[in-house]
């Protein structure tokens, strides 16, 4: 999750944390959102979150929207995977049925 956010430092490399997204939500896929620990799903949310906030700006020119849109795909999948998840116990702690939840994470796309 580190590995995908901006961290300021002069080789810090765009490429890089779009990479670790796309990691990031393949290795979920492959270990199933119920086999995650609360906190840890919720980090990866934040993470992606996170990202979108990435502005970075080198000779290439806005290389942290390679990062914003690779962190809107793993959110989309994310988000889907939570959604469909049927552990009841997963569902309770992210509050996915919440409109707490829609607020907060869905309608930034609406």
């Amino acid at each position: 999750m580190t590995n995908c956010l901006l961290k300021g430092k002069e080789n810090d490399d765009a490429e890089t944390r779009k990479q670790a997204c796309k990691s990031l939500i393949v290795s979920v896929m492959v270990l199933g959102v119920k086999n995650l620990q609360p906190e840890t799903r919720s980090k990866i949310l934040e993470t992606f979150y996170a990202c979108f906030d990435d502005y970075a700006v080198d000779r290439r020119g806005d290389v942290g929207s390679w990062v914003r849109q690779e962190a809107m795909v793993s959110v989309n999948k994310y988000v889907s995977l939570l959604v469909d998840c049927d552990d009841k116990q997963v569902r309770d702690q992210m509050a996915i049925d919440t409109p707490a939840f829609f607020e907060r994470f869905i309608s930034m796309f609406l």
